[in-house]
């Protein structure tokens, strides 16, 4: 069955296919890795649909401890697809990004 072929790719061209597939009305991200001390950047996508933000991201099925560790590479991996959904509480714009976050934390805590 197609839906049971799985590739091998890495975050990055997860990233950008989904950003494409969105007609780049949606969002990148850069982080760094969990695994490998933090010394590969890992990407990832952000959509926004009503008052939800949705984001999605490529993640090795195991991860590398060092860059001598058995398994895949860190380039292109056999992994899993995450979804993370968050819930907008508030909006707040201001001249300074202080006095944004503080009114954005008070209309969330009414």
């Amino acid at each position: 069955m197609l839906s049971d072929i799985r590739f091998r790719m890495n975050c990055f061209i997860f990233a950008v296919g989904m950003w494409f597939h969105t007609r780049m009305k949606s969002s990148l991200f850069v982080t760094r890795s969990v695994g490998l001390k933090g010394l590969i950047l890992h990407f990832g996508h952000i959509k926004f649909k009503d008052k939800l933000i949705i984001v999605e991201d490529y993640i090795p099925r195991k991860r590398k401890i060092s860059f001598i560790d058995k398994g895949d590479s860190f380039l292109i991996f056999d992994g899993l697809y995450r979804v993370r959904i968050f819930e907008q509480k508030s909006i707040s714009t201001s001249d300074s990004l202080f006095s944004a976050r503080k009114e954005a934390l008070i209309r969330c805590y009414k």
